[in-house]
């Protein structure tokens, strides 16, 4: 159960399916029903109050009505749709004193075809949740006449599209990174960082955002990138890193790499030096870990994860191996707990979110202002757990 505040900040796989759904969270930031039969779909729909917007009854009609615009799965964000969907479906089903009726609108690849489902939506509801694509959200956020929740990322600083109906909460790796690398730059001695990635695209977006947090902050930071070959780090070009610390070693080493790179990394240059990294660095939720082997290569790594990924005896996704599938339906939970404050007339709440302790702000009269605090976390004894201070 989550933990809402008003005016405060609260105290406290398949290969193709896991590729697309990094690319979602890690990309514009990368189903449970992927797997199940089109009559269980309906059923989980029917069990849900969940309906087409062409279908109505009088039940629907006394309820507040919502609208989720989400892409089909046909389309090319349909697979990460389908697992916030499916957290947004757990959150509703667990929520015995829920009085409202979800409607579906599916969106697709065509961006005219995307524009008119959000005016019709608009028309008929009193909230929408979607949609997920960057490029489509900005497009909506000077259309928005009614409350709007986009899951894609909101922009670095909070300030969501620049409208006063439009809340971006999506998983922003840039945001991540920056959050990073304040942490680390507050953590460590005086002294010139290393950041180290390779030529991948997101990684290169995370990189940039550490070392742009990094010089704001007035240290020296040095953007590394390393050859990769097959998901192999270059490794003449990591004895040249180790080299090169010998002769004029860093205070700290970020890393905007997957796992197996970091691994790969630590193994060639040693456990001196201080290493952080992103949720990226995490493949396992806290429940996993306990069956999974230890990985005494990263010991003492620092990185930041979603809370819930971190917490002991949370039900999380079925699909173990897929981490970001857990960041999805995690967003998906969220996204209902914010919503339930937003269709009171709340403008200003806080909420303890499975994604992070998560602060919204409508109150300003300018556009909506969002934030989101990832929980710090270290491997300890091989396995990831979060930090004894952190909330």
């Amino acid at each position: 159960m989550k933990r809402i505040q008003s005016g405060a900040k609260a105290l406290s796989a398949r290969p193709a399916l896991a590729a697309n759904l990094s690319l979602l969270i890690i990309g514009l930031c990368a189903s449970l029903w992927s797997s199940t039969s089109t009559a269980q779909q309906r059923d989980a729909i029917v069990q849900n109050d969940i309906m087409l917007d062409s279908a109505d009854s009088a039940a629907a009609r006394v309820k507040t009505r919502v609208a989720l615009l989400l892409p089909a799965r046909n389309a090319a964000l349909g697979d990460a749709a389908a697992a916030v969907q499916a957290g947004f479906l757990a959150a509703l089903q667990a929520d015995t004193h829920a009085n409202v009726s979800i409607f579906l609108y599916e969106t697709g690849d065509d961006n005219q075809t995307n524009l008119s489902q959000y005016q019709q939506a608009q028309m008929a509801n009193q909230l929408v949740i979607g949609p997920i694509s960057r490029n489509f959200a900005s497009t909506l956020a000077a259309l928005a006449t009614v409350p709007t929740i986009a899951l894609s990322p909101t922009s670095v600083g909070g300030t969501s599209m620049y409208s006063a109906m439009l809340l971006s909460i999506g998983l922003s790796i840039e945001e991540e990174s920056h959050q990073l690398a304040q942490w680390a730059h507050t953590s460590e001695a005086p002294g010139h960082a290393w950041i180290i990635s390779t030529n991948a695209p997101w990684q290169r977006r995370a990189a940039q955002a550490m070392e742009q947090e990094l010089r704001k902050n007035g240290r020296r930071a040095k953007l590394i990138e390393l050859g990769v070959t097959v998901g192999v780090l270059d490794p003449e070009r990591l004895l040249q890193l180790r080299e090169q610390a010998h002769g004029a070693t860093p205070a700290l080493i970020l890393l905007a790499l997957d796992y197996q790179q970091a691994i790969q990394l630590r193994e060639a240059m040693g456990m001196e030096l201080p290493l952080y990294g992103t949720s990226q660095l995490n493949p396992f939720t806290a429940a996993q870990w306990e069956a999974a082997e230890p990985q005494p290569q990263l010991e003492g790594l620092r990185l930041l994860e979603i809370p819930c990924r971190l917490q002991q005896g949370l039900d999380v996704s079925a699909e173990a191996a897929n981490p970001d599938f857990d960041r999805l339906q995690a967003l998906g939970r969220d996204t209902y707990e914010i919503m339930l404050p937003i269709l009171a007339g709340q403008q200003h709440f806080s909420i303890d979110g499975d994604t992070g302790q998560l602060e919204i702000d409508f109150s300003r009269g300018g556009p909506v202002r969002f934030s989101r605090k990832l929980t710090p976390a270290v491997y300890e004894n091989g396995r990831v757990v979060a930090l004894p201070d952190s909330p």
